[in-house]
Parts: structure tokens; sequence; C-alpha cells
């Protein structure tokens, strides 16, 4: 199955929250980007809510096809 999420052209700073429910834990984020549409992210952090306030968990300039982060 594939999916993705692409904002508007229009849209500079698009944000995406992914709610789940109840307590997670993972080791890896994987982000691709449809490069058949070329390299559109200049820029992006990632953000967890962990022990009740938002913390910055990852950043990158770019994704690319592929991009993984532990």
């Amino acid at each position: 199955m594939w999916s993705a999420w692409i904002s508007d052209d229009a849209v500079k700073t698009p944000e995406v929250v992914l709610e789940l429910n109840g307590d997670k834990e993972f080791n890896l984020i994987q982000l691709r980007e449809d490069i058949r549409l070329g390299l559109r992210v200049e820029g992006l952090a990632i953000d967890a809510f962990v022990d009740g306030q938002w913390k910055e968990i990852a950043k990158a300039e770019s994704i690319g096809s592929c991009h993984l982060w532990r």
C-alpha cells in the first residue's frame, strides 16, 4: 500500500501532527519524499511529546528518497 501527505505549493511551512493512542516506544523514524515531484523539503524538525512537554528529537535539511533517524 502506498500513501503520501503532500502540502499545497502555496504553503511554505507545512506541519503534520500524528496523534498515537497511548504511550508508544520506538527507535527508528523513517521519512521518504516522493522525488517524482522533485526535492521539495528544505528543512524539517521532528518533535515528540516527552514527559509532558514537546522535545525536538531530530532535524535535517532534506529528506530525499529515504531518511532514517535512530
